[in-house]
């Protein structure tokens, strides 16, 4: 169960105990960026942003990227951002180490995003995610994301993505026009 404002996490974070190790969901920092990479590339593989991009990104939204940190290592990441026009958040990414999965890290990570995403002024937020991955769309749909679209090799050849949002007043669009850029102009 996390606990906030507990003073073992220090300011902005999260702690969460999971048997005897205790995890801390917290602001990521500068000096987090090379071990942040790392995760990102033991997840992502080929699909890992370059350190530079993840650099510049951390740079620009530094408030909305979050880290799980065991004391030992960071054994996760959720990295999100938020537009100006209009005012929609995004899930950049999200990375747990595999020896780190199903203790509900990524859910605590995507919760602790979306919340400073929202604080900061979100109608709501979105996220792409690879239509094979069953396990997060189920994290996802446990935050209250839902599917609203579809993109075909949105990251190249045969990497489709689905769009899914939290907003509850938005309804899917209709086959072929997902309507995320529409709202743009």
């Amino acid at each position: 169960m996390p606990v906030h404002g507990d003073e073992r996490c220090g300011e902005g974070g999260i702690s969460v105990e999971r048997e005897l190790a205790v995890v801390t969901i917290r602001p990521a920092t500068e000096h987090d960026i090379g071990a942040l990479h790392r995760v990102d590339r033991l997840v992502f593989g080929r699909l890992a942003y370059p350190y530079f991009a993840l650099r510049q990104l951390m740079d620009v939204h530094s408030r909305h990227c979050v880290v799980a940190d065991d004391g030992n290592r960071l054994i996760g990441y959720c990295l999100g951002a938020l537009a100006a026009r209009p005012k929609v958040g995004w899930i950049l990414g999200l990375g747990v180490l595999p020896d780190a999965r199903g203790a509900g890290y990524g859910r605590e990570l995507v919760g602790e995003a979306v919340r400073r995403i929202v604080a900061d002024g979100a109608r709501e937020v979105r996220l792409f995610v690879d239509p094979d991955n069953s396990v997060a769309i189920h994290v996802y749909e446990r935050l209250g994301f839902h599917v609203c679209g579809f993109r075909p090799h949105y990251f190249g050849p045969e990497a489709d993505r689905m769009i899914m949002t939290n907003a509850r007043y938005r309804h899917p669009a209709p086959s072929g026009d997902d309507g995320v850029d529409a709202e743009w102009t």
